[in-house]
């Protein structure tokens, strides 16, 4: 099936969607768009992205962090079967934000917000160029495991002496291009390679439920002594302004 572009989708959406995304993002009509393509590029530029992508809750940018995870189209399942049931209430607010646009099973992201998310989403580095075979990893070497397991939810970079001599759980995972060397110092553990250390999500924790508010709860009366407190100091600072203006006239 041929992708639609951004502009096409934004040339679908009702008046009822349209009014809901320029709720949200109010920087879209600040000056008002003259056509859709100027809406569109608008809509895809990198700081009024960061913007959109800063208003986000924790949930809700894990989910989006997944979805630039997931190769172009994907579906909502995908997006779920990476993090959590709930993600699909979260995915809806995505395409309201026009962060995630299309068909359910035909999703795509604006083309510059991998950007505004940043070049390692969750965590996880860029994926393999060669088909892997996953199965090995069960036979890895001890010294192999012990550096994949640092590496399986840290950041996808490890550091080493002289890639010419790497020791050698590090040589074995690079002969079996789970670790592919970036410079002489640095190596870096495939998309695939960690998906499937993390057991196929891109988290160690999804923070779909909202924290419990701690803290001491606070009776009616001290609110009220606190306020009347307030109120005597306004009061108090008015009198002082008033004073100053009659002795200044």
């Amino acid at each position: 099936m041929e992708s639609r572009s951004f502009a096409d989708h934004l040339r679908s959406l009702t008046d009822e969607a349209m009014l809901e995304l320029f709720a949200l993002r109010p920087d879209l009509i600040s000056p008002v768009p003259p056509d859709v393509a100027s809406l569109s590029v608008r809509l895809n530029s990198l700081p009024s992205l960061t913007r959109a992508v800063e208003s986000l809750n924790a949930w809700e940018f894990q989910v989006l962090e997944s979805c630039a995870v997931l190769t172009e189209p994907f579906a909502i399942k995908d997006v779920i079967a990476l993090t959590h049931k709930s993600a699909a209430v979260v995915v809806e607010k995505l395409q309201s934000l026009a962060l995630v646009y299309g068909e359910d099973k035909e999703l795509r992201l604006p083309s510059s917000l991998r950007e505004a998310i940043g070049p390692e989403p969750a965590r996880l580095g860029p994926p393999s160029m060669v088909k892997l075979s996953l199965k090995k990893l069960a036979d890895a070497p001890k010294e192999a495991a012990e550096l994949l397991k640092k590496l399986t939810w840290s950041a996808p970079r490890g550091t080493i002496g002289d890639s010419k001599n790497p020791p050698a759980g590090m040589s074995w995972l690079i002969q079996e291009k789970f670790l592919i060397p970036f410079d002489s110092r640095t190596v870096i553990l495939p998309r695939e390679v960690a998906l499937h250390l993390r057991g196929g999500k891109t988290h160690q924790e999804f923070l779909h439920t909202a924290p419990q508010i701690a803290g001491r709860t606070v009776s009616q009366k001290e609110v009220d002594v606190s306020a009347i407190a307030n109120i005597a100091t306004i009061l108090r600072w008015s009198e002082e302004v008033l004073n100053f203006w009659s002795e200044e006239a």
